[in-house]
């Protein structure tokens, strides 16, 4: 598969917002810093998102529609231009499926896939983590917690992935979170525009930028709709008959 296609699909995933419940209570580092912070609380999430995508100088803009079943399964349909879809892909905990519509291609692989292609110690949850604003990682006794006027600073370093991610403490929300390896790949996002709806304050806007040596890539996603069925959803995935397996 067309590894512009993998890290397109992925990108677009991670690029998604969430609601969350009122703030519960984390101490760091057993209980030398107190954190309040509020962890994730969904079941199902339906978004559309207007997106631009830049690598090696060129700008694709796209829209995504994404739905998600909490730890379960990532559900994505890209659809540039005219409105025909050219990816569908579906990730579920152990596996990254991708119907390529432009190669007349489905491809399967396992979750570890995503590590290989991006350099990066990532797997569901992970992807999970970074698409609902979450922290990246889960906390840990070795993590630390720096406290400032505005905002909490988690340092995380587990499985050779060392982790930045700043939470406001006025908000409550995550609004930035970087990821780098031994080998300096590194992803950094950002989310912003924290709005409040039906009493959901969450993001409209996010960033992400992913290198890999020389090679940078950014997306830069606004998010037009966002849903949180309280009834299950299709995640719809029929392989054409006709394509290469």
């Amino acid at each position: 598969m067309n590894r512009f296609i993998l890290l397109f699909s992925l990108f677009l995933i991670l690029l998604s917002a969430c609601k969350k419940q009122p703030a519960t209570s984390f101490d760091g580092q057993r209980g030398e810093t107190h954190m309040e912070w509020a962890p994730l609380d969904f079941n199902y999430l339906v978004i559309k998102s207007k997106v631009s995508f830049k690598s090696k100088g060129n700008t694709t803009n796209l829209t995504a529609n994404i739905r998600i079943k909490k730890d379960s399964i990532i559900w994505l349909s890209i659809t540039p231009g005219m409105g025909i879809e050219v990816v569908r892909a579906i990730i579920t905990t152990d596996s990254v499926k991708v119907i390529n519509r432009l190669d007349n291609k489905y491809d399967a692989y396992s979750i570890s896939y995503i590590k290989e292609t991006l350099g990066l110690e990532l797997n569901y949850t992970t992807l999970q983590n970074l698409l609902v604003g979450d922290v990246l990682l889960p906390f840990g006794q070795t993590d630390k917690v720096v406290t400032t006027d505005e905002t909490w600073q988690v340092k995380q370093l587990h499985s050779g992935l060392d982790v930045v991610t700043l939470i406001s403490r006025i908000q409550k929300k995550v609004t930035r979170s970087e990821a780098k390896n031994a080998d300096q790949k590194h992803l950094l996002t950002t989310y912003k525009d924290f709005i409040l709806t039906d009493s959901v304050l969450f993001h409209q806007e996010q960033s992400l930028m992913v290198k890999d040596g020389t090679d940078t890539s950014f997306i830069e996603a606004s998010h037009q709709k966002i849903e949180f069925p309280k009834k299950s959803v299709a995640f719809p995935f029929n392989v054409p008959k006709r394509f290469e397996k």
